[in-house]
């Protein structure tokens, strides 16, 4: 399937994107925006990926970075040589 295609077929389909609120333990209150993605894999079979993102600038995305730093920093500790299996 072409890249315009999936742009066509994607556009007539209905969005089913959001707002997502909720409380992490240590992060706190994250309020995010998500939007999630149909990828084909074959004609009668696709995959969803689901996005999130906060909004620039605000809280949310300090607490979402934070959350991100604290992730990258665990699997450093978890593989301290970079290798494993990424």
């Amino acid at each position: 399937m072409s890249l315009a295609t999936c742009a066509a077929s994607s556009a007539s389909a209905p969005w089913h994107g959001g707002v997502k609120r909720l409380h992490h333990p240590q992060a706190g209150f994250l309020e995010l925006t998500y939007q999630p993605l149909d990828l084909p894999v074959s004609a009668h079979e696709a995959h969803s990926l689901t996005i999130y993102t906060a909004e620039p600038g605000t809280a949310y995305e300090d607490r979402l970075q934070l959350l991100a730093s604290w992730a990258a920093t665990g699997l450093e500790a978890a593989d301290p040589a970079g290798g494993g299996d990424r």
